[in-house]
Protein backbone atom coordinates (compact mmCIF):
# COMPACT_ATOMS: atom_id res chain seq x y z
CA UNK A 1 0.00 0.00 0.00
CA UNK A 2 1.29 3.29 -1.03
CA UNK A 3 2.25 5.77 2.33
CA UNK A 4 -0.81 8.37 1.48
CA UNK A 5 -3.27 5.27 0.65
CA UNK A 6 -4.39 4.33 4.24
CA UNK A 7 -4.52 8.37 5.16
CA UNK A 8 -6.44 9.44 1.72
CA UNK A 9 -8.95 5.56 2.47
CA UNK A 10 -9.63 7.07 6.20
CA UNK A 11 -10.94 10.41 5.07
CA UNK A 12 -12.82 8.51 1.97
CA UNK A 13 -14.78 6.85 3.88
CA UNK A 14 -15.52 9.07 6.52
CA UNK A 15 -16.82 11.24 3.69
CA UNK A 16 -18.44 8.18 2.12
CA UNK A 17 -20.57 7.69 5.52
CA UNK A 18 -20.89 11.60 6.30
CA UNK A 19 -24.63 11.31 6.10
CA UNK A 20 -24.47 8.07 8.42
CA UNK A 21 -23.97 7.97 12.01
CA UNK A 22 -20.64 5.97 12.18
CA UNK A 23 -20.35 4.32 15.58
CA UNK A 24 -16.57 2.64 15.32
CA UNK A 25 -13.65 2.64 12.99
CA UNK A 26 -10.76 -0.09 13.56
CA UNK A 27 -7.57 0.06 12.17
CA UNK A 28 -4.44 -1.98 11.36
CA UNK A 29 -1.72 -0.03 12.62
CA UNK A 30 1.93 -1.23 10.63
CA UNK A 31 1.42 -0.15 6.91
CA UNK A 32 -1.09 1.33 7.62
CA UNK A 33 0.27 4.43 9.73
CA UNK A 34 3.75 4.11 9.55
CA UNK A 35 6.56 1.83 7.79
CA UNK A 36 6.65 -1.17 9.75
CA UNK A 37 9.99 -2.01 8.60
CA UNK A 38 11.53 0.92 9.21
CA UNK A 39 10.21 1.47 12.50
CA UNK A 40 11.34 -2.22 13.70
CA UNK A 41 14.80 -1.23 12.13
CA UNK A 42 15.13 1.89 14.03
CA UNK A 43 14.09 -0.23 17.30
CA UNK A 44 16.38 -2.96 16.51
CA UNK A 45 19.15 -0.47 16.40
CA UNK A 46 18.61 1.04 19.59
CA UNK A 47 18.48 -2.58 21.24
CA UNK A 48 22.01 -3.53 19.09
CA UNK A 49 23.64 -0.34 20.70
CA UNK A 50 22.48 -1.50 24.03
CA UNK A 51 22.97 -4.94 23.75
CA UNK A 52 26.30 -4.56 22.37
CA UNK A 53 27.27 -1.86 25.39
CA UNK A 54 26.74 -4.91 28.04
CA UNK A 55 29.24 -7.13 25.79
CA UNK A 56 26.36 -9.37 24.15
CA UNK A 57 26.67 -10.31 20.28
CA UNK A 58 23.66 -8.51 19.11
CA UNK A 59 24.34 -10.08 15.75
CA UNK A 60 22.81 -12.91 16.99
CA UNK A 61 19.27 -11.50 18.09
CA UNK A 62 17.55 -12.54 15.11
CA UNK A 63 18.86 -16.35 14.92
CA UNK A 64 17.96 -16.39 18.14
CA UNK A 65 14.61 -15.70 17.90
CA UNK A 66 13.70 -17.48 15.11
CA UNK A 67 15.45 -20.63 17.23
CA UNK A 68 13.35 -19.94 20.56
CA UNK A 69 10.20 -19.71 18.56
CA UNK A 70 10.96 -22.86 16.71
CA UNK A 71 11.64 -24.85 20.01
CA UNK A 72 8.86 -23.84 21.42
CA UNK A 73 6.44 -25.77 19.34
CA UNK A 74 3.55 -23.50 20.43
CA UNK A 75 2.50 -20.09 19.13
CA UNK A 76 5.85 -18.05 20.96
CA UNK A 77 4.39 -14.01 20.66
CA UNK A 78 7.49 -11.67 19.38
CA UNK A 79 7.73 -9.92 22.82
CA UNK A 80 8.41 -13.14 24.34
CA UNK A 81 10.90 -14.63 22.16
CA UNK A 82 12.04 -10.72 21.80
CA UNK A 83 12.24 -11.17 25.68
CA UNK A 84 13.79 -14.93 25.64
CA UNK A 85 16.50 -13.78 23.30
CA UNK A 86 17.63 -10.88 24.95
CA UNK A 87 17.76 -12.65 28.40
CA UNK A 88 19.94 -15.31 26.15
CA UNK A 89 22.51 -12.91 24.60
CA UNK A 90 22.95 -11.24 28.19
CA UNK A 91 23.90 -14.93 29.00
CA UNK A 92 21.84 -15.17 32.54
CA UNK A 93 22.92 -11.69 33.58
CA UNK A 94 19.48 -9.26 34.82
CA UNK A 95 18.05 -6.91 32.49
CA UNK A 96 16.15 -8.73 29.83
CA UNK A 97 13.23 -6.90 30.17
CA UNK A 98 14.72 -3.08 30.81
CA UNK A 99 15.79 -3.98 27.81
CA UNK A 100 12.83 -5.26 26.34
CA UNK A 101 11.27 -2.38 27.37
CA UNK A 102 13.98 0.35 25.83
CA UNK A 103 13.47 -1.68 22.46
CA UNK A 104 9.64 -1.15 23.15
CA UNK A 105 10.41 2.56 23.74
CA UNK A 106 12.54 3.08 20.54
CA UNK A 107 9.69 1.40 18.24
CA UNK A 108 7.15 4.30 19.74
CA UNK A 109 9.28 6.99 19.36
CA UNK A 110 10.38 5.50 15.69
CA UNK A 111 6.38 4.74 14.89
CA UNK A 112 6.02 8.96 15.43
CA UNK A 113 9.18 9.59 13.80
CA UNK A 114 8.01 8.02 10.58
CA UNK A 115 4.62 8.21 10.79
CA UNK A 116 2.74 8.79 7.29
CA UNK A 117 2.48 12.45 6.48
CA UNK A 118 -1.56 12.42 6.56
CA UNK A 119 -2.49 10.16 9.20
CA UNK A 120 -3.32 12.61 12.38
CA UNK A 121 -5.20 14.44 9.76
CA UNK A 122 -6.86 11.56 8.33
CA UNK A 123 -8.17 10.96 11.87
CA UNK A 124 -8.53 14.31 12.73
CA UNK A 125 -11.34 14.63 9.99
CA UNK A 126 -12.60 11.28 10.72
CA UNK A 127 -13.26 12.62 14.31
CA UNK A 128 -14.42 15.82 13.19
CA UNK A 129 -17.09 13.83 10.49
CA UNK A 130 -17.68 11.59 13.81
CA UNK A 131 -17.45 13.02 17.10
CA UNK A 132 -19.41 10.26 18.52
CA UNK A 133 -17.61 7.64 17.00
CA UNK A 134 -14.88 5.25 18.54
CA UNK A 135 -11.89 4.76 16.68
CA UNK A 136 -9.42 1.91 17.49
CA UNK A 137 -6.49 -0.26 16.73
CA UNK A 138 -6.35 -4.22 16.48
CA UNK A 139 -3.45 -5.60 15.82
CA UNK A 140 -0.74 -8.35 15.94
CA UNK A 141 1.58 -6.33 17.03
CA UNK A 142 3.30 -3.69 19.52
CA UNK A 143 2.31 -0.31 18.27
CA UNK A 144 0.46 1.47 20.60
CA UNK A 145 -1.10 4.94 19.35
CA UNK A 146 -2.29 6.06 22.46
CA UNK A 147 1.29 5.90 23.73
CA UNK A 148 2.36 8.38 20.13
CA UNK A 149 1.84 11.62 20.57
CA UNK A 150 0.31 12.63 17.30
CA UNK A 151 -2.00 9.12 17.25
CA UNK A 152 -3.03 9.48 20.87
CA UNK A 153 -6.20 11.75 20.90
CA UNK A 154 -7.67 9.85 18.32
CA UNK A 155 -7.32 6.41 19.73
CA UNK A 156 -10.15 5.30 22.12
CA UNK A 157 -8.62 1.85 22.32
CA UNK A 158 -6.07 -0.61 21.04
CA UNK A 159 -6.53 -4.41 21.57
CA UNK A 160 -3.34 -6.80 20.47
CA UNK A 161 -2.91 -9.84 19.76
CA UNK A 162 0.86 -9.19 21.79
CA UNK A 163 -1.10 -8.43 24.98
CA UNK A 164 -1.41 -10.64 27.35
CA UNK A 165 -4.79 -10.69 28.38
Amino acid sequence: MCRRSAAVLLVATAQALAPTRLKLLTCDLDDTFWPTAEVVAAANTALSTALEARGADASLLGETMKRLRRAAGVQMSYTEARTSAIAELLGGEPGAEELFQLWLDARQRASEDLLFPDAATSLAEVRRRHPDALIGAVTNGRGAPRQIPSLAPFFDFCVSGEDAD
